[in-house]
């Protein structure tokens, strides 16, 4: 019979899948062949994985779970096992919580400028959950970032005269 279903991690952040560690012991006096399903229609999880039990011992088999696209939330994980010497079934269940992800801001290449004329470059981000605003930010003073979309920002700056050689400015999205 299953023992425990385990899902690790159960809170998925951006990585939308996991192990789920499945317990058995086999309390019989024949070994057993074992189908273990794993599976919640609404998220189109649907993994299969097999295992195959000695008599009166306790073993574990490892279910990859994956969900890709799944939005935020709470969700039920139905584990079910299937014994292949006999048609008996367990059920069992394993919870799943997935967050947020954070945004991510594309690589911006070196730009160049001169003393006291603007400097003015496009910053782009994408973030995995969809309907989320996205906010850009600066760690420098003077820089101005306009926000053009959810997903493109216009950064402008004017380096003064004490801005001789490489300048650093840290760009920052976040939801």
């Amino acid at each position: 019979t299953v023992q425990n279903a385990s899902l690790s991690p159960n809170n998925w952040q951006c990585v939308r899948d996991g192990d789920l560690t499945v317990i058995f012991a086999n309390t019989g006096q024949f070994d057993e062949n074992v189908q273990v399903n794993v599976k919640n229609t609404a998220l189109g999880i649907n993994a299969t994985a097999s295992l195959s039990i000695l008599e009166n011992t306790q073993q574990s088999l490892v279910v990859l779970v994956s969900a890709p696209n799944t939005p935020r939330g709470t969700y039920t994980l139905d584990v079910s096992a299937t014994y292949f010497f006999g048609t008996k079934t367990s059920l069992s269940t394993a919870s799943l919580q997935i967050g947020n992800c954070a945004p991510v801001l594309d690589a911006i290449p070196a730009q160049n400028g001169l003393e006291l004329s603007p400097l003015s470059f496009t910053i782009h981000a994408s973030d995995y959950d969809a309907g989320d605003v996205l906010n850009y930010a600066s760690n420098r003073s003077g820089v101005s970032i306009v926000k053009l979309n959810n997903s493109a920002a216009q950064v402008s700056w004017i380096p003064q005269n004490t801005d001789i050689g490489m300048q650093s400015i840290q760009l920052s999205v976040t939801d």
